[in-house]
């Protein structure tokens, strides 16, 4: 018995990415929480503050941040995947090559978004969560702990984009090799 590779179908394509892409998102969240306990704040303090940072309340601000990235993350998996397969060089038929690009991905999402939302929209909602938290202390000195935080905040984020760019990968580079191998039998005729 023999096996030769076939194209995928994009409905299939996309499904990978999603799944891909939103179980990356879980995995994820693992150093973010981690991050958040180890300041003091609740495991969901980043996922609540990016909330607050597009505008929810307090009260909902979890549940808006966390939909949101498990939005994006899935997005990202499916624009991922539609990318691979479109390209012929980039076409992913396992899990090596599909977790070499998926962490070339998560790199550039980490760009994209990873530092803008850290970087840009957080502080602010962390400056004004830790005054109502502590309102004593001064601006000055809360930016001081800010910048302080800031290298902490690169190797956690650049390790949470790590883990959806490999756990992206192995998913879809799986499910693409599963789905792309045809079995064909050789009948030899006497």
């Amino acid at each position: 018995m023999s096996k030769t590779l076939t194209k995928v179908s994009i409905r299939k394509q996309i499904l990978s990415g999603s799944i891909g892409g939103i179980i990356g998102g879980i995995f994820m969240m693992i150093p973010i929480f981690f991050l958040s306990m180890m300041m003091g704040m609740p495991a969901d303090g980043f996922v609540t503050m990016m909330g607050v940072a597009l505008g929810s309340s307090i009260e909902n601000a979890a549940i808006t941040g966390g939909v949101l990235h498990f939005l994006a993350s899935g997005i990202i998996g499916i624009l991922f995947t539609i990318v691979t397969g479109k390209s012929k060089k980039l076409s992913i038929f396992g899990v090596k090559k599909g977790v070499a690009l998926s962490v070339v991905t998560a790199a550039i999402s980490m760009a994209v978004l990873g530092m803008p939302i850290m970087f840009g929209l957080m502080p602010p909602v962390m400056m004004q969560m830790m005054l109502e938290q502590n309102p004593e202390t001064t601006q000055e000195f809360l930016m001081e702990q800010m910048q302080g935080m800031f290298p902490f905040l690169l190797i956690f984020d650049s390790m949470a984009h790590l883990l959806y760019g490999i756990t992206l990968g192995v998913i879809h580079g799986t499910l693409m090799k599963k789905w792309s191998l045809q079995s064909t039998i050789a009948v030899n005729e006497d």
